[in-house]
């Protein structure tokens, strides 16, 4: 969606956040260690217990998956530990191999989500057990083509997986009917592992093109406008069936630009400092449509750091002049606007 980002007093509040997200952070890492210094003692198993993202738990009820490391199996490869991931009700989630029973960091820049450092061949299940997709990775990133399947067992779709994307090969529906082969065709990608949120739309030469339509997790009617792989723009269907936009060629736009908004928006918090003697601390979010004319409506506002100044910010808001609208093609179409403000003990003038 059309978005701003406001930061009041942007040094000190990253400051204190970072020190926040840090100390959880180091925390965790603890157990972590604590959880595989313990589970080391076992001579050829050892185990992790994780949360979806990554994250190490030393409460085995809450992981979302149990992976196990056994020794290598000299008598198929003497160098490869034998992974062996599980879902929490003890059913086989995948297993593959790796050059080492250590975990690590998902992202260097984030060094406390973790994941296994995968070595070729990967087989996943669903928890009925049926296949679910074959891949294949070096050094733990996955490489070459990908297999996945229906929890029925049916095949779904083949694609390679390149750098930073993947290139699309064929694909069928839950019946077995081909949708697509050679690159080309129709396409189906599902979010998760109910195959109810999904986005549909044509391949060219193994590319997104076109306009997709889908259903998000929460169970609005969305779509996506590609042009050779890139999405162009984005949205979601109103109850009427109308567009709205969260992602423009051209952005809406507040008469004077950025710096008027905020000009006409900050008075709101000096006035608040001033009849109750604090500097203002907190966020808030404004959200709302600017449909084809540049008039607001749909507004609402979230992150309440006090009563006062959201509902002044609300009533402000619907006061607002006409913005000038946002554009597909030359044309005016509502767009979903998004106004963070995040206020540290101070405001910008």
């Amino acid at each position: 969606m059309a978005f701003i980002f406001v930061h009041f007093k942007r040094e000190e509040y990253l400051n204190q956040n970072l020190n926040s997200m840090l100390k959880p952070a180091f925390v965790a890492l603890i157990c972590f260690f604590l959880i595989d210094a313990a589970l080391a003692q076992k001579r050829d198993t050892t185990v992790y217990y994780l949360k979806a993202d990554g994250r190490p738990t030393s409460i085995v009820d809450s992981a979302d998956v149990i992976i196990t490391f056994l020794s290598p199996d000299t008598s198929i490869n003497k160098d490869l530990f034998i992974v062996q991931a599980y879902y929490p009700n003890g059913k086989i989630k995948y297993i593959a191999n790796s050059e080492t029973n250590k975990l690590k960091p998902i992202d260097s820049a984030i060094p406390y989500y973790f994941k296994p450092n995968l070595q070729g061949q990967y087989i996943a299940y669903f928890q009925n057990g049926h296949k679910k997709q074959i891949a294949t990775f070096e050094n733990g990133e996955q490489v070459g083509d990908e297999i996945s399947y229906y929890p029925n067992g049916k095949f779904f779709c083949m694609k390679r997986c390149m750098k930073n994307n993947y290139l699309l090969k064929s694909c069928a529906d839950s019946t077995g009917a081909v949708l697509s082969g050679d690159g080309k065709g129709k396409w189906i990608d599902f979010s998760d592992d109910s195959f109810m949120h999904y986005m549909a739309g044509d391949i060219k030469d193994g590319f997104r093109e076109g306009k997709w339509l889908g259903v998000n997790s929460d169970l609005v009617k969305v779509f996506c406008n590609y042009v050779d792989n890139r999405i162009t723009s984005s949205g979601y269907y109103d109850e009427s069936g109308a567009e709205i936009y969260n992602h423009a060629e051209v952005a809406p736009e507040f008469p004077g630009g950025q710096p008027q908004l905020f000009a006409y928006l900050g008075g709101i918090i000096l006035k608040a400092e001033q009849a109750q003697g604090y500097h203002v601390r907190g966020r808030v979010i404004v959200n709302f449509i600017v449909d084809e004319l540049g008039k607001l409506n749909h507004i609402a506002v979230k992150g309440k750091f006090g009563s006062e100044i959201s509902d002044e910010l609300a009533t402000r808001i619907q006061r607002s002049p006409k913005w000038k609208p946002g554009a597909m093609n030359g044309k005016p179409v509502k767009v979903n606007f998004t106004v963070d403000f995040t206020f540290n003990g101070t405001m910008i003038n």
